[in-house]
């Protein structure tokens, strides 16, 4: 099921700064929409954890390059 589907007046595309009107929405469509909000936050979390340590793997790095290179 899309979580755009129930959007009344038959647009095409979802606006960004409109938003869906969730009021018009069936209750059975709001809770597998806010379950699909959930998990996508809970993915996106995960990245996030991800890219943080990367950063700190590359800075760590790029320090140690630096110290080795200063000692030259």
């Amino acid at each position: 099921m899309s979580i755009v589907s129930p959007l009344k007046s038959g647009r095409s595309h979802l606006s960004l700064v409109e938003g869906p009107d969730f009021a018009t929405w069936k209750t059975e469509t709001l809770v597998q929409f806010a379950k699909q909000a959930h998990e996508r936050l809970k993915a996106q979390e995960e990245q996030i954890e991800a890219l943080k340590l990367d950063v700190k793997a590359a800075m760590e790095a790029y320090r140690m390059m630096v110290r080795k290179n200063q000692r030259q």
